[in-house]
């Protein structure tokens, strides 16, 4: 079957233009369409017909609910409302790298961890209702047009998840963000930022 058709059961209207999600799962390796985690989103995407989701994983665009995979060379670019990206490591090259597939990026901490995350929450109550349903997930919440920014102020090549962990208001970023307080949130057990430039909008790293 041809991919205008998996386009046309994805409820995309004109696959030729630049494909637009409402919500992508981004993973760095290749996965099979019996992963745990395309499965979980298999069934978040059947549970919200109305949204288009998918997970781009290995050079692999996965379309859903109908598990369909096609080659992210297909298209010269991706864009989604909202990317959830997980990783072990994170440089801030990296993730500005994303600045024109989306605004905001939701960074998920997993090392060699195969297990799916839980979205569900995420889709209606935004990174809070993300926070409460998986109270031992690190995560970092960034909105990229506003990190980007300050892009003068970050070293390129370090690891996001560790110059945030630190919590150094005296750190170049924090402070050319206007950092003011951390704000830990004990309802949802992760720091909020009070900042002039909310580009780092929530996160909780141990």
């Amino acid at each position: 079957q041809s991919i205008e058709f998996f386009f046309e059961v994805s409820n995309f209207q004109d696959y030729k233009n630049l494909p637009r999600f409402d919500f992508l799962l981004k993973i760095d390796v290749a996965i099979s369409a019996d992963d745990q985690r395309l499965q979980e989103m298999k069934l978040l995407s059947e549970a919200n017909p109305h949204l288009n989701l998918a997970v781009h994983a290995g050079g692999q665009l996965w379309l859903l609910p109908n598990l369909t995979a096609v080659s992210e060379k297909t298209f010269s670019k991706i864009y989604a409302h909202r990317i959830i990206y997980e990783a072990c490591h994170m440089t801030f090259s990296k993730a500005l790298q994303l600045n024109d597939s989306t605004d905001k990026l939701l960074l998920v901490k997993s090392c060699h961890d195969s297990s799916p995350k839980k979205y569900s929450s995420y889709l209606n109550e935004g990174v809070a209702g993300f926070a409460l349903q998986n109270p031992q997930t690190q995560f970092v919440n960034l909105h990229l047009p506003s990190l980007l920014l300050k892009k003068a102020y970050l070293t390129l090549t370090t690891d996001v998840y560790k110059t945030i962990a630190q919590r150094d208001l005296k750190d170049p970023l924090f402070q050319a963000l206007g950092w003011e307080s951390m704000n830990w949130v004990e309802s949802y057990k992760a720091y909020h930022p009070k900042a002039q430039i909310e580009a780092i909008e929530w996160f909780r790293l141990f």
